[in-house]
């Protein structure tokens, strides 16, 4: 006996009927959806084949074979040639230009196994014996506004760290001479510290005078300016002209310290030579930007606050001074 298609189909129509299903028409398939499965899988394998032989794409170029101090002239036996697959935003040199290479100082340390740039060649920075490149983050207010890049300063060591070193080592605490910019300084007369006692109290001790390392008091005086911006004419390339020409006329140091501290007609008269002005000058910033990039001017500014003869006599009275008779 030979069974049809035909006869096969009718009975499984006959069976789902008789089991209460429906068999659906066999459907047929759809052209468009077809060719656009093809498309997809031939965009996939040629976005493989172009990552795959990007990926193969490997260059020469020059890396370092052992570490490299900074200042050394490259050598052949410093230099290594490695096949990498190079970033566009890495450039190394590559191995074509080995002969460029050597011969050149090296700007930094260069370490084994990193790759050659022109960025790590050149001259190295110029430090001399002692010296060393520091960070260091300051806040706002631990540094003059409008610092740059490439200022030369000073850094000075504060805080009780800096009197535990000066008792340490027994060395009197350095002092540096400086040009001062500007009007007179207030003269505070006293300063205030609280002291922690072992038994959970406090001493305020205060200091009811300053004095310079010159000897004469910071008390209702302050600190007199070697260039004074207070006067209303005053600009910045006046200053510095009449600087130039040798017609500032200097300090008047001696009587300074001459000056009796309790002699307010005197300190006064001391203190009018430059009165104070409120607010910052741009006038200050400029003189002193200008100074620091001229030694020869900077120089003269500097022998403006010359100390010629002894210390302040008053100081030394005020020091030498008996003690008071201890209380009944």
């Amino acid at each position: 006996m030979r069974t049809s298609p035909t006869s096969s189909r009718a009975a499984t129509k006959a069976v789902a009927a008789r089991d209460g299903l429906r068999v659906a028409p066999a459907g047929r398939r759809s052209l468009p959806w077809v060719l656009a499965g093809l498309l997809l899988v031939v965009v996939c394998a040629l976005a493989f084949a172009v990552t795959s032989s990007r990926l193969g794409q490997r260059q020469a170029v020059l890396a370092i074979a052992h570490a490299v101090p900074a200042g050394h002239l490259v050598d052949h036996s410093d230099l290594a040639v490695v096949r990498v697959s190079v970033d566009p935003g890495l450039r190394p040199i590559a191995a074509s230009a080995q002969a460029t290479v050597v011969g050149r100082p090296a700007a930094v340390p260069l370490l084994p196994g990193t790759l050659l740039t022109e960025a790590a060649l050149g001259a190295p920075s110029a430090l001399r014996t002692g010296e060393a490149v520091v960070g260091l983050a300051l806040k706002p207010g631990q540094f003059p506004p409008g610092l740059a890049a490439g200022a030369r300063v000073l850094a000075a060591e504060t805080g009780p760290d800096a009197d535990t070193a000066v008792a340490a080592t027994g060395s009197s605490p350095r002092t540096y001479r400086a040009v001062v910019v500007g009007s007179n300084s207030y003269g505070k007369g006293t300063v205030q510290r609280v002291i922690a006692l072992p038994n959970n109290g406090e001493m305020s001790v205060t200091w009811a005078r300053f004095h310079a390392p010159s000897g004469y008091t910071l008390h209702e005086l302050g600190v007199l300016p070697s260039i004074c911006t207070s006067e209303a004419a005053a600009n910045a390339d006046k200053l510095l002209r009449l600087l130039q020409q040798g017609r500032i006329a200097a300090l008047p140091t001696a009587a300074r310290n001459a000056t009796n501290p309790d002699d307010t007609a005197a300190l006064n008269k001391l203190r009018a030579n430059c009165p104070s002005q409120h607010g910052e000058s741009a006038i200050d910033l400029e003189v002193a930007a200008q100074l620091l990039e001229s030694p020869s001017l900077y120089n003269r500014a500097i022998d403006l606050a010359h100390v010629s003869g002894p210390a302040n006599e008053n100081l030394s009275v005020v020091m030498s001074a008996p003690e008071p008779a201890p209380l009944p």
